[in-house]
């Protein structure tokens, strides 16, 4: 077990640093939580368009008996206020089915876009921070090898550049 500490510090049995910082494997499996409850939302939904289906089937069925007491005459008012009793509390189930329905795909919609925003927005953290580092390296690079007043003019070339490039400039 020597063999596998190494010079940062003791590492618990499990092999995760010490001073808090995540590993890989703590990554991969936030990714496959993320992932994981996504597929169960869209499994939620598949639940939920398949009993609203079977709610409209038992519609169907209660609309159907309905129509044929009216047709028939047979068994009185009580099956027909039972159908119709019928026909309402499915009604309501699938308004509140497909209001459901629709709360999920939002859900899952503004989970998906706000991944989207976060990958969009470190590609524009990472290339700004890119874009200063060249150019102070270049600053620094021209301050060493040439006299300060060539540097003010590159440095206002290159403030120039950047306020044409963003239009804040004629």
């Amino acid at each position: 077990m020597d063999e596998l500490r190494t010079t940062d510090g003791p590492r618990p049995e499990d092999g995760r640093p010490t001073d808090g910082r995540p590993t890989d494997h703590d990554r991969r499996t936030d990714d496959g939580l993320l992932l994981l409850l996504l597929l169960l939302l869209l499994l939620l939904l598949l639940l939920l368009l398949l009993l609203l289906l079977l709610l409209l089937l038992l519609l169907l069925i209660a609309t159907a008996a309905v129509a044929e007491v009216a047709v028939v005459g047979g068994g009185g008012g009580a099956v027909t206020a039972v159908a119709i009793v019928a026909i309402v509390v499915v009604v309501v189930v699938v308004v509140v089915v497909v209001v459901v329905v629709v709360v999920v795909v939002v859900v899952v919609v503004v989970v998906v876009v706000v991944v989207v925003v976060a990958v969009v927005l470190v590609v524009v953290v990472v290339v700004v921070i890119v874009v200063v580092v060249v150019v102070v390296e270049v600053v620094v690079v021209v301050a060493a090898t040439t006299k300060a007043a060539v540097v003010v003019v590159v440095i206002v070339v290159l403030i120039r550049l950047a306020l044409r490039t963003f239009s804040l400039a004629d």
